[in-house]
């Protein structure tokens, strides 16, 4: 195990704790080369280490921040659920999901829409069609689902959000309007939200 595969037993966020590690790491017989690259290394991990270990007056030392790239299903349901309370307890409104799938005989998924309703109002999450199921009216299809499901429950709106190059088109001849947009998200695109009254 070398020395960068083990925690150092101090932190640093100076030149002055820097010249500490380089010492340190002299008396193993590192190189002058290997030194500073070892420095430069642990000055970042411990700056890091610092931050996410840190207390403050609304959070003990000892909770930990933690960046996850491919955070687990487990960790996002947490924050849905924790989120959905809350809307609930503040709202007094109940959700519901929504799921509507366009499939073969044999089962096989080639598109649907998937989102929920709550406080009166539809909102669609995802909508896919298949790419070769498109332009043979499916996409109008599940609105038109999601529309006589949405007046089921009452709702008196449908809510989507879509980016410039998917179909914003698509839903504006279907009724619904641009009520909102963000710029460059992606960059050089944009991110627009719809709306669909209903009557």
């Amino acid at each position: 195990m070398s020395l960068l595969d083990q925690r150092p037993p101090f932190r640093t966020v100076d030149d002055e704790s820097g010249l500490q590690i380089a010492d340190e790491l002299r008396r193993h017989g590192e190189s002058s080369k290997k030194l500073k690259s070892c420095c430069k290394h642990l000055r970042r991990f411990c700056s890091i280490m610092d931050f996410m270990t840190a207390g403050t007056p609304n959070n003990p030392a000892g909770v930990s921040l933690i960046v996850e790239t491919d955070p687990s299903p487990e960790s996002i349901r947490f924050l849905e659920e924790r989120l959905y309370d809350f809307n609930v307890r503040t709202t007094g409104a109940e959700g519901n999901l929504t799921g509507l799938f366009l499939r073969t005989a044999d089962g096989s998924q080639l598109g649907g829409v998937y989102g929920w309703s709550w406080g009166g109002t539809c909102y669609v999450r995802y909508l896919f069609v298949a790419e070769s199921m498109r332009g043979r009216g499916e996409g109008t299809r599940l609105i038109q689902a999601v529309e006589k499901e949405a007046k089921t429950r009452n709702c008196r709106q449908i809510v989507l959000e879509t980016h410039d190059f998917q179909a914003p088109g698509f839903y504006q001849k279907l009724g619904f309007d641009v009520v909102g947009r963000v710029d460059d998200y992606p960059q050089g695109h944009q991110y627009l939200t719809l709306v669909k009254h209903l009557d």
